[in-house]
């Protein structure tokens, strides 16, 4: 009995210097550079936050070692949700939706694969032109970020953060604008 204790105290003090302290830091604090976000000149593990100029939160990411991992947000400045995403890696992942201020969706797809030099494949895309109006089925596509009206030739898991806000969807055949915020 005395072994199993000894054994399970020892383990557990193991796993217990093994954890990464989580940080919540201000977009400003933290440095991105070759694909990680650090914090002290260390990988960062916690939240990446930021605010409108009157303290209200603004967004929340949340990064694993460096990388953004797990479901990010933005928000309007009354505080409802603007967009949900699902980042894997630094890698814009899964689940993407955009909602009108008024809470109802805009528009959501799922991120699924890098098309190598050209966007990033999007499934299953649904589309509203106004609150309150029925989603619409736009199919598959490709998604594009822009910075400044330049489009960025690079993909999600080497741009930063601001360098994702303004995307573009477009379809994979002929390239017609499904999307453009």
């Amino acid at each position: 009995m005395k072994l199993i204790l000894s054994l399970f105290l020892t383990s557990s003090l193991f796993l217990t210097l093994g954890l990464k302290k989580e940080n919540t830091v201000r977009f400003k604090e933290v440095t991105y550079a070759d694909g990680f976000y650090t914090y002290q000149d260390r990988k960062l593990t916690g939240e990446i936050i930021d605010y409108y100029e009157d303290e209200v939160l603004k967004f929340r990411y949340r990064v694993v070692d460096g990388y953004l991992h797990g479901t990010a947000y933005e928000y309007y400045h009354d505080g409802s949700v603007k967009t949900e995403r699902t980042y894997r890696f630094n890698k814009l992942h899964g689940e993407y939706t955009e909602f009108f201020d008024s809470g109802d969706v805009k528009i959501s797809f799922d991120v699924e694969m890098n098309a190598y030099g050209g966007g990033e494949k999007v499934e299953g895309i649904e589309y509203a032109s106004k609150p309150g109006k029925k989603l619409k089925d736009m199919g598959n596509g490709v998604l594009f970020f822009f910075e400044q009206g330049k489009e960025l030739d690079k993909t999600s898991e080497s741009l930063s953060i601001l360098q994702q806000s303004k995307i573009e969807i477009r379809k994979e055949e002929g390239g017609k604008v499904i999307y453009k915020n």
